[in-house]
């Protein structure tokens, strides 16, 4: 199924796509679909493929970084910081 009417797609739908927020269709109250972005559609790489183009970038220069000690702090700072869920609005 295709995602355009007569006039295309709606903007503002596409728009919360390529935010990459969850659309659900509702009937009755009741959740009947859940629309999301393809998985092809998502910008960027996932953390996988950053390490192996790291590693790459490594053995190519034969030199491998050494974070300094003010970056690991920050790193264990952001990874001990508390975290809330998404909530997205009723509007959205």
């Amino acid at each position: 199924m295709l995602l355009a009417g007569a006039d295309g797609p709606d903007p503002k739908m596409m728009a919360t796509f390529q935010q990459g927020i969850e659309i659900f269709i509702e009937q009755d109250h009741q959740p009947t679909a859940v629309l999301k972005v393809s998985a092809s559609m998502r910008p960027g790489r996932n953390l996988s493929e950053c390490i192996a183009l790291a590693e790459a970038h490594e053995a190519k220069i034969d030199f491998t970084p050494v974070p300094d000690e003010d970056f690991a702090k920050d790193m264990r700072g952001g990874i001990a910081a508390p975290r809330d869920s998404f909530e997205p609005s009723a509007g959205e």
